[in-house]
């Protein structure tokens, strides 16, 4: 007597009742465990992609600010002011500073505006704000005048100048026949704020106001021409 038509029949029967309880839970926990997996690689990556862009935009921020003042302050105009003793039209402390210098490019590409940076405080922090008045602006005229935010959140702001001959650096500058040779803004972040402020050390590039008429023996400007 031949075994292979049982053996042919059970398989047949075990094949045409399909899966077994405990196989579809095993099958079920897998696809279950997959999904967590493929949900956390989602979270990871979206988190990862939304930090990345955030220090993006922040070295991006940082770095149009710094420009933008190594720009102005490197094209300061030592445009000299006052009758008798002269000195030249930039003031500066450790929170604001005031000068001469060259218009942003998207505003006029060839013109001069006094410039005025200083320290605002926003939303719990520091801003640095510029404030554009264009040279040949009449005194009794303000709608010419722009103010923009160069930069916003940061714990502090501090400018500091070195003048020729000194090592040590000043908290003021005023009333001087010269610009200062170097001219620092620090700034430093708030707790938990991660961007970064490289400190800024700016040369100004222009040492003589070419429109003066000068007098060599008060070695000043006795007029402008």
């Amino acid at each position: 007597m031949s075994l292979q038509p049982d053996i042919a029949s059970v398989r047949r029967r075990r094949a045409s009742r399909g899966f077994t309880l405990l196989e579809v839970l095993i099958a079920v926990s897998l696809l279950a465990l997959l999904s967590l997996m493929v949900v956390s690689g989602l979270r990871f990556g979206v988190k990862a992609w939304r930090n990345s862009s955030a220090v993006v935009s922040s070295v991006e921020e940082i770095g149009f600010a710094q420009q933008f003042l190594r720009r102005s302050l490197t094209g300061a105009y030592p445009h000299l002011v006052g009758k008798g003793v002269q000195f030249v039209d930039f003031y500066g402390s450790e929170a604001e500073l005031s000068f001469l210098g060259p218009v942003p490019q998207s505003v006029s590409p060839a013109a001069r505006a006094h410039l005025t940076i200083r320290t605002e405080p926003s939303d719990g922090g520091m801003s640095l704000v510029v404030e554009i008045r264009p040279e040949l602006m009449r005194p009794d005229e303000n709608t010419a005048i722009i103010t923009e935010t160069l930069l916003d959140g940061m714990e502090s702001f501090k400018f500091s100048y070195l003048a020729e001959g000194e090592t040590d650096w000043r908290d003021q500058w005023a009333n001087e026949p010269r610009l200062p040779v170097l001219i620092r803004i620090e700034s430093e972040p708030r707790n938990g704020d991660r961007r970064i402020w490289p400190a800024l050390i700016v040369s100004p590039g222009i040492d003589v106001d070419v429109s003066c008429r000068y007098d060599p023996l008060t070695k000043y400007c006795q007029g402008r021409r």
